[in-house]
């Protein structure tokens, strides 16, 4: 699709105005989503319907529609391909003094509500004309876009013709308050596309040179930072509906976002950076290897130093245990001297001791025998008294006294 920029006064309106040529085979285009969305046999509301590009896209696949726009100019253009066309400012008025109550299947916005100041009223204002089962489809610039996200970090924020910034602008919307904004008009969303464009490949303003490349990259990764402009299909919310219906709908972009990344120096040098990086972190990891080799290794001498410590520490405890016994055998070797020396004066005193009864004995076998030479001498005196006539005469007188006494004793 290709647009140019018409200036027009309205009023007390300066109104600047997009002309478009629709490629319908191109997908990554807002209005292809958009007439895409809308089908076929609808009965269409085109709000901004401008020179009613999208509506002469629309009849042709046999839509009726309508269209309101505040440019009467450029309208005029549009006027042979619509049932009704209404020029009106929806800052100032409202849709429902233009149409009646559910007339239409479905309503379009397609880079319109962006350019009010009150969105969410104009929204819910289109609630009542639409049919049962009608459908709003909603086209809006995301300003969370990679493009825009680089200008801010150049401290950039410069407004253009058309696009993103354009300079007639007045809100401004990221996916989450795209869904807030149709969510508080009682909308629930049924299908959410995007279009697609590189960070650096938009009318945004952005010095790439003056941004580190790794910068650059990390910002085509962010979420939502190829996402160009947002489209949504949403339906009215049933009651008894659940608040948050719809909030976990699924982006789907109009292209695969890598047929729309660049390949440019930004990326190669952010792949240089990240193939020295991972040089740097490989001879570091091979430094780090290097030196938990060497505490490996000086660990295993400290260690074997440990070992050898310990082996020694328990030599010097057997050594000072092998002292101590030697010296308790010394202390027993000279108490048994001072005992055999103890033993051999003991002996000596024996022997002396022994000695002298020897001599005792000696004397005493002596006087024995003396005795008994004695003895035997007096045995033969007495047998010698005996035998004589004198004892047999003695023995004979006393007789009688000998009786009378052992009877007395009887």
């Amino acid at each position: 699709m290709t647009r140019s920029r018409r200036h027009t006064t309205v009023g007390d309106h300066h109104v600047e105005r997009y002309e478009s040529e629709i490629d319908l085979g191109n997908p990554n285009l807002s209005h292809t989503q958009v007439i895409d969305l809308v089908g076929h046999d609808k009965s269409v509301l085109d709000v901004g319907c401008a020179t009613g590009d999208v509506a002469r896209a629309l009849v042709a696949r046999g839509c009726r529609v309508s269209g309101l726009d505040v440019d009467a100019a450029a309208a005029e253009t549009a006027r042979p391909d619509l049932d009704q066309l209404v020029i009106a400012d929806l800052d100032t008025s409202s849709l429902a003094e233009h149409f009646k109550p559910g007339s239409f299947d479905v309503i379009i916005f397609v880079d319109v509500l962006e350019h009010l100041l009150e969105p969410e009223r104009v929204l819910e204002e289109s609630l009542a004309l639409l049919a049962p089962q009608g459908r709003v489809v909603v086209c809006i610039p995301n300003v969370a876009h990679g493009g825009v996200r680089l200008a801010l970090l150049q401290g950039r924020w410069q407004y253009t013709e058309t696009g993103l910034l354009d300079a007639t602008h007045v809100r401004f919307f990221t996916r989450s308050t795209f869904l807030e904004l149709l969510h508080g008009a009682g909308l629930v969303v049924e299908d959410l596309r995007s279009t697609v464009a590189d960070p650096l490949a938009v009318e945004v303003a952005v010095d790439g040179d003056r941004i580190p490349a790794a910068v650059i990259e990390w910002v085509r990764d962010q979420p939502d930072a190829l996402s160009y402009q947002f489209i949504a299909s949403a339906r009215q919310t049933l009651e008894g509906e659940p608040e948050d219906a719809g909030s976990e709908q699924v982006l789907t972009p109009a292209l695969p976002t890598e047929e729309v990344r660049l390949e440019d120096r930004y990326t190669r040098g952010h792949r240089e950076q990240i193939r020295e990086e991972q040089d740097r972190v490989r001879e570091a990891h091979a430094h780090v290897i290097e030196e938990q080799g060497l505490r490996h290794r000086l660990l295993m001498v400290r260690d074997h130093i440990i070992g050898l410590e310990a082996g020694v520490a328990s030599a010097v405890e057997r050594q000072v245990r092998a002292e101590l016994r030697a010296t308790r055998a010394e202390q027993r070797v000279t108490q048994a001297r001072k005992n055999a020396d103890l033993a051999k004066k003991n002996a000596a005193k024996a022997d002396e001791r022994a000695a002298k009864a020897e001599v005792k004995a000696t004397q005493a076998q002596a006087r024995a025998k003396q005795t008994g030479r004695r003895a035997d001498q007096a045995d033969r005196e007495l047998r010698e008294v005996k035998a004589s006539r004198t004892w047999r005469a003695g023995r004979a007188l006393t007789m009688p006294l000998r009786i009378g006494r052992g009877r007395k004793e009887a």
